[in-house]
């Protein structure tokens, strides 16, 4: 794979990552709530789901679900779904008095299983990332060079570099954790929070129509 191309591509990505969007805002809370070391199952439970995306892409799927509109609907209506109920999820949470000093004291006991599920299912759950790898990779993929091996690279490099991104969102939401120390400021993010995912949610829903 030539050096130029591969820049290109590293340029691009990083701008489509580091772009906010559910999984860096989850990230981000994440961060707030256990610190950017407990948030790293959250990390690659994203990372794992777009590297999912990526080989369906590879190996063709995701140009037959782009072809399928029953298929990509069923499947954007599931992600629509899951991400409502993560953020109804977050509001029952934010009801709660949970101050950082008790966040903190729970850190070592955090459900890493529970928390990579989370991250898992806020990066499947976006359909549209199957049509976005599946239209992206040609444009980088040489067809005179071996494909695998090509592929491998790219995959390799997205999952470096989402992975940074994630962990920087994680490390912001450390860094301002203090500020909501206070339980009542926690309940405002938790709300505030849960609000994006139900507003992605229902946008995503409303538009399957």
């Amino acid at each position: 794979m030539e050096i130029s191309l591969w820049l290109a591509y590293v340029g691009v990505i990083s701008l489509l990552i580091l772009s906010p969007g559910p999984g860096a805002i989850l990230c981000l809370h994440h961060g707030v709530k256990f610190g950017a070391v407990h948030s790293i199952p959250t990390i690659l439970g994203g990372c794992a789901a777009a590297l999912c995306l990526m080989s369906l892409s590879a190996f063709g799927l995701g140009v037959l679900l782009a072809a399928s509109v029953n298929a990509f609907l069923v499947v954007k209506l599931i992600g629509a779904a899951y991400l409502v109920f993560l953020g109804i999820s977050m509001w029952r949470e934010g009801v709660q008095q949970v101050t950082l000093s008790d966040c903190n004291m729970n850190g070592e006991n955090t459900k890493h299983t529970q928390n990579f599920k989370k991250g898992f299912m806020v990066g499947i759950s976006n359909p549209k990332d199957i049509i976005f790898f599946s239209a992206l990779f040609p444009n980088f993929i040489s067809m005179a060079q071996p494909q695998t091996h090509q592929f491998v690279i790219l995959a390799i490099t997205w999952f470096v570099i989402d992975f940074a991104a994630m962990f920087l969102y994680s490390s912001i939401g450390l860094k301002v954790s203090p500020w909501f120390s206070c339980s009542k400021k926690m309940l405002r993010l938790n709300r505030c929070l849960g609000s994006f995912f139900i507003t992605i949610g229902s946008t995503l829903a409303i538009s399957s129509k």
